[in-house]
């Protein structure tokens, strides 16, 4: 079955409904995820952005982000591996996750590479063009674009440039500018 960018981003904004309620604090990422039973660790590692594992005492997914990175590139990097574990592994925290045997050991699922070029097969390409879409819909949800669009054209009497609604996007979603370009490239090409 093909998963369509529509699709990934409808259940990623069911997921920032679920996880974030009706808090707008998304600076503390790591705080909501805990709260729905992941656990967000830091380290220093240096060739990847972050991984995603199961800890094999707890059970629960654990997503492991570089230290030394830029909060909003964290933030990306724990909203790519949420994606991994909702799409790839069938996370749903409102009900008892049942990860296979085979992956109850302490073994990463999922990376995040800093540098991707020709390091993925196709199938790992396709797997981490999802992650991506998954994580700007999830930090970005559409819904709350269109409104910082429809207020933008009440309070200024015309309508946002793109640059304008990136910056708008940055500083409301608190992610990077290349993270809410692309996500306007996205939804603008779906």
């Amino acid at each position: 079955m093909r998963t369509s960018y529509f699709d990934i981003s409808s259940v990623a904004e069911l997921f920032h409904d679920y996880v974030f309620k009706d808090n707008t604090d998304y600076e503390n990422l790591e705080h909501y995820l805990e709260e729905i039973g992941i656990e967000v660790y830091y380290a220093e590692i240096s060739d990847v952005d972050g991984y995603l594992r199961i800890n094999s005492e707890s059970g629960l997914p654990r997503i492991v982000v570089k230290a030394n990175q830029y909060s909003p590139r964290q933030r990306f990097t724990m909203a790519h591996e949420l994606g991994h574990l909702v799409l790839h592994h069938n996370f749903l925290p409102w009900e008892k996750w049942n990860q296979n045997k085979e992956k109850s050991k302490d073994e990463v699922l999922e990376v995040t590479m800093m540098y991707r070029g020709g390091q993925y097969s196709l199938a790992e390409s396709k797997k981490e063009i999802e992650a991506n879409d998954f994580a700007g819909a999830f930090l970005m949800p559409t819904r709350k674009i269109q409104k910082i669009i429809q207020h933008f054209r009440e309070s200024y009497g015309r309508n946002i440039r793109m640059s304008e609604l990136s910056q708008l996007m940055t500083d409301q979603f608190k992610v990077s500018g290349p993270a809410a370009s692309m996500r306007l490239k996205r939804m603008l090409n779906e």
